[in-house]
C-alpha cells in the first residue's frame, strides 16, 4: 500500500499519517530501512521521527527501557509530548534577537522534532546564501530535526 501511494505521488502531509505503518514494522519485526528509502525517494523527511517511533514501539514490545523514561513521565503526569507549531518555530526565526542555533537549541527540548514550510522559509529567508542555507539544513539533520514534506 505504501508503494502504491508514493508511486501515484500521495505523499504523508505529516508525521501521524505514518505512524501506522511504523507501528506495524515494529509489532512484526520487519527492516524500516526499505521503508525509509522510499520515502526519502519521495522527497519526505520524517526519518527522525520515525526512528524514534520505531525504538519506542520495540521497546514497549521487549519491556521497559531506560530511553522511555520521559514518555512514561508524560503518560504519568497526564501530558502527551507534543510537537512545537510550525507557525511559531517561524515566529522564533524571525525574531531578530535570536540565532538560528539559539531557536534550535531553546525550542528541542520543548518538543522541536520537525521543521514545517513556515519555518522552512523563513530559515531561507534569513539565510545570505546557497552555502549558509545548506548548512542550516546539516544542522536540522544534526539535531534529527525533520524537514517532513516541507523541501
Amino acid at each position: 500500500m505504501h508503494n502504491y501511494l508514493l508511486v501515484r505521488q500521495d505523499l504523508p502531509r505529516s508525521f501521524e499519517d505514518l505512524a501506522p505503518f511504523v507501528r506495524h514494522f515494529a509489532c512484526t519485526d520487519a527492516m524500516i530501512s526499505p521503508f525509509l528509502h522510499n520515502l526519502r525517494a519521495a522527497g519526505v523527511s520524517f526519518e527522525a521521527q520515525i526512528h524514534r517511533l520505531y525504538a519506542r514501539e520495540r521497546d514497549r514490545l521487549e519491556g521497559f527501557h531506560p530511553e522511555t523514561m520521559n514518555i512514561l513521565a508524560s503518560h504519568t503526569f497526564g501530558r502527551e509530548p507534543r510537537n512545537i507549531k510550525d507557525h511559531t518555530i517561524a515566529r522564533a526565526l524571525a525574531t531578530p534577537g535570536f540565532s538560528f542555533d539559539f531557536v534550535i537549541r531553546f525550542l528541542q527540548p520543548f518538543g522541536l522534532i520537525e521543521f514545517g514550510p513556515l519555518a522552512v522559509r523563513q530559515m531561507a529567508l534569513q539565510s545570505a546564501n546557497v552555502e549558509e542555507l545548506n548548512s542550516k539544513f546539516d544542522k536540522l539533520r544534526e539535531f534529527n530535526i525533520d524537514l517532513g514534506s516541507s523541501v
